[in-house]
């Protein structure tokens, strides 16, 4: 983004004071449309002497034109604001509105009396180029802020949290909402900076698309937007055979219900077919609790597991079949691997390689560059531990940089599941996801994921995006599945029964 606004200023000739009355002007616009009884709220604007101070000034001065009261309290001095903050801070002082400089504990005692009775306080203390530990005063301020009930919302990215890697060495303001400026930071979609975030905004500062596209960005956040642009629309002579036949091997004992919630999305994802492979003994369980899903038994291990004797009867399946699901609740025998790793090297079918079918490759990950098809995997942080030997905790901190190098390694889509979802393509492309709730965190709901990917495999979206949409419609589905049922009581199931809804608002905008 530095170089991106350098360049708008350098190369395209757009004065920096433009893109700052910009700034400013899209996050009081973000303020007006989602406060509508703003005029009535107790405001309070933190400013601090940078750019992103700058950014403060402008929004004070467009609501005080709309006739919104809102005092700016700056910190720092007049005297040590950047070149382009002084001239919007003149401007503010032009139009008459009130401003109150902070310095030392007697100035931090009025700011604090003055925060008590705020609904609304617009961060905009520091910026993007904010490194290091803050403390003293304007740590102190950080901290009333974060104590104050109003809701925050911070310009650009929350004071305090490191623009690059989401690491915070010191005070954070806790934004409820974070309005990014023309391109989302890593910091706010990394851990432990979404922590500080709240919901971002993105708000489109006047940037020349050339000066983004010329910097080619491999990092997306993904939006309903880029999903909308790539979800199939159904023909009106379609049928079941033409909208995707999903074939999904999984299950043993004590684990039916995993083949069950995958099979069940990819349906309400709007597949026409799906089929599960179980092991004959559990095929009557299977058949009671799916009722539009058709059941295929094959051979066994004598746990119920499985067997490596399934090969050429699942090979036939998926003769019939568009996608292959792998793994679902497979269990752990050695025996089942052998069958897995068959499979992934004579299927020519888009895989889904899912759970268990992780695990039982986890110790020879080579395979899968043996693989004749596309493949997808989605394992979560200790199944990526497995698969690549790092520790849990640094998969958690090197999220982006594993995912990549995983996918470039075995030429596999890479999603790693967790809050922030990462997507990474073998061609050094990656997204992360903007939607999904803590409610999420709940056994069954990696295996509707599954299920909604190979969906989207079979419905001919191209193995990246099925994995980039399919993770973002899952979230989307948990949300709204949130919203009516709470976050603690959350569970796979009403996942799933919110997929048709989340469908709906995704393809709806566009009839």
């Amino acid at each position: 983004m530095r170089e991106i606004d350098l360049a708008a200023v350098e190369k395209y000739g757009i004065p920096s004071l433009a893109l700052m009355e910009n700034a400013g002007s899209s996050v009081a616009a973000f303020l007006l449309e989602k406060f509508p009884k703003i005029k009535n709220m107790k405001i309070l604007i933190a400013c601090g002497n940078g750019n992103n101070g700058g950014d403060g000034f402008v929004i004070s001065r467009i609501l005080k034109s709309k006739g919104i009261a809102a005092k700016t309290w700056l910190f720092g001095g007049k005297e040590k604001c950047s070149k382009e903050a002084k001239a919007v801070l003149a401007l503010l002082l032009k139009n008459k509105c009130r401003l109150k400089e902070v310095s030392g504990d007697q100035g931090l005692e009025v700011f604090a009396k003055a925060l008590k009775d705020k609904e609304l306080v617009v961060d905009a203390l520091l910026g993007t180029g904010f490194r290091g530990n803050i403390s003293g005063i304007l740590g102190r301020a950080i901290e009333l802020i974060n104590l104050s009930p109003a809701i925050v919302v911070s310009v650009d990215i929350p004071s305090g949290l490191n623009a690059d890697n989401g690491t915070v060495a010191g005070k954070c303001v806790k934004a409820d909402f974070t309005v990014a400026l023309g391109l989302v930071k890593l910091g706010s979609v990394s851990y432990p900076g979404v922590n500080y975030t709240g919901k971002i905004i993105v708000k489109n500062i006047g940037l020349p698309f050339e000066a983004v596209k010329q910097k080619k960005v491999r990092l997306n956040y993904t939006t309903e937007e880029d999903v909308r642009a790539c979800f199939p629309k159904r023909p009106l002579d379609c049928n079941k055979g033409s909208v995707g036949r999903i074939l999904v091997v999984g299950g043993s004992a004590g684990m039916t219900g995993a083949p069950c919630l995958t099979s069940l999305s990819a349906l309400r994802t709007g597949s026409g077919l799906v089929t599960v492979a179980c092991s004959k003994s559990l095929n009557d369980i299977l058949e009671i609790k799916l009722t539009e899903v058709m059941t295929s038994p094959v051979q066994e291990n004598p746990d119920r597991s499985l067997s490596s004797r399934a090969e050429n009867s699942i090979l036939k399946l998926l003769d019939r079949h568009d996608v292959l699901v792998l793994g679902p609740g497979l269990g752990k025998n050695r025996d089942t691997g052998i069958l897995v790793r068959n499979l992934i090297r004579k299927c020519k079918k888009p895989v889904v390689l899912d759970a268990d079918g992780l695990n039982l490759i986890a110790s020879s990950p080579g395979i899968l560059k043996e693989k004749k098809a596309d493949i997808v995997i989605t394992p979560h942080p200790g199944e990526m531990s497995r698969l690549t030997g790092l520790s849990i905790e640094e998969v958690q901190k090197t999220r982006v940089n594993t995912a990549l190098a995983f996918a470039k390694k075995y030429g596999v889509v890479t999603l790693l599941k967790g809050a922030c979802t990462v997507t990474a393509f073998p061609d050094g492309n990656i997204y992360i996801n903007s939607t999904g709730n803590p409610g999420m965190a709940t056994a069954g709901t990696g295996d509707v994921l599954a299920g909604i990917i190979a969906s989207l495999l079979g419905q001919k979206i191209e193995p990246g995006m099925a994995a980039v949409s399919g993770a973002f419609l899952h979230g989307m589905a948990g949300d709204l599945a949130g919203e009516k049922k709470g976050e603690h009581g959350l569970i796979a199931s009403d996942i799933l029964s919110y997929i048709p809804e989340a469908v709906l608002n995704i393809t709806k905008a566009r009839r």
